[in-house]
């Protein structure tokens, strides 16, 4: 029986085999070119296989958040400081 191709990448996927990153084949050439990608090229290749590629707008918001969180904190403290020093 025929199987959809959409149902046979479904079933690679369940098992952890993602078609779209070409991680289950080694085809002709591919050593060669991973050797010669630059190292920013070969984290995005380790992020499209590992699938992490797809978390990366989350990630960011995710790291800004962080960022203002971490600057609020520090103005905060500043501010608190400021105001003990004034009381002496």
């Amino acid at each position: 029986d025929a199987v959809p191709y959409k149902a046979y990448e479904d079933a690679l996927g369940a098992i952890g085999v993602l078609i779209k990153a070409r991680n289950f084949l080694v085809f002709q050439g591919d050593v060669e070119s991973i050797a010669r990608k630059t190292p920013k090229q070969f984290v995005e290749l380790f992020e499209n296989i590992s699938a992490s590629a797809e978390l990366k707008e989350e990630y960011e918001a995710a790291l800004k958040g962080k960022e203002e969180a971490e600057s609020a904190t520090i103005f905060a403290y500043n501010k608190q400081k400021g105001y003990k020093s004034e009381r002496k």
